[in-house]
């Protein structure tokens, strides 16, 4: 897979997720149990300076992340025909070497999330990424919690390609930070020091 198809292919991930934001929270099944079936994401132990990320604000997401390089910034509604709800959504896209995608989709929802709700609506949207291909195999899954708020972190491939992200449910906003690579060019210190640098803003 060339980096323009890797990169469409991302873009394609960013909008079937805000489909599936947009989905009632019955439209997927719920996992019963999320086991980790790949290596848990560890600190990073290398020196990261000489990469040159830089930190990035998002004033609609009010979050600041490091990314490789500027985003390409994209701004969007998306509608539900049969709801009638719409959803606001930012994605940015950032190249790392013409290797990897990094992507922060902020999603605003129509309505607050409940709390009690959090751990399902994420459950189904991990669900609902897995089915969107028939080559997609889950290596590794976890509830987490970042800033308070619920989070899951999940390791997709298909092909030879991970995607490998964190969806966050916060008041009325998810927040989607994901890295899509061939297996081969995978660097975890490179993803785990993008993930930590996550934080909200005010």
């Amino acid at each position: 897979m060339n980096f323009k198809k890797l990169k469409r292919k991302t873009c394609q991930y960013a909008a079937f997720s805000v489909a599936l934001l947009l989905a009632t929270p019955s439209s997927a099944a719920s996992f019963d149990t999320l086991v980790p079936a790949f290596a848990k994401v560890k600190a990073a132990q290398q020196n990261l300076g000489q990469m040159q990320w830089k930190h990035y604000y998002s004033n609609n997401g009010k979050c600041t992340i490091a990314l490789p390089n500027k985003p390409e910034h994209m701004k969007q509604v998306m509608s539900d025909p049969q709801t009638g709800n719409s959803m606001n959504y930012d994605v940015y896209l950032a190249a790392f070497e013409k290797k990897a995608v990094y992507m922060v989709l902020i999603a605003n929802y129509p309505e607050p999330i409940k709390v009690s709700d959090s751990i399902q609506s994420l459950e189904n949207f991990l669900n609902g990424l897995l089915t969107q291909n028939p080559h997609n195999k889950l290596l590794f899954a976890d509830i987490t919690t970042v800033g308070g708020c619920k989070a899951l972190d999940f390791i997709i491939e298909a092909k030879g390609v991970l995607f490998q992200g964190r969806a966050i449910l916060s008041e009325t906003n998810m927040y989607l930070l994901a890295m899509e690579c061939q297996r081969e060019n995978y660097q975890e210190q490179h993803y785990t020091y993008f993930i930590q640098s996550f934080q909200f803003g005010k």
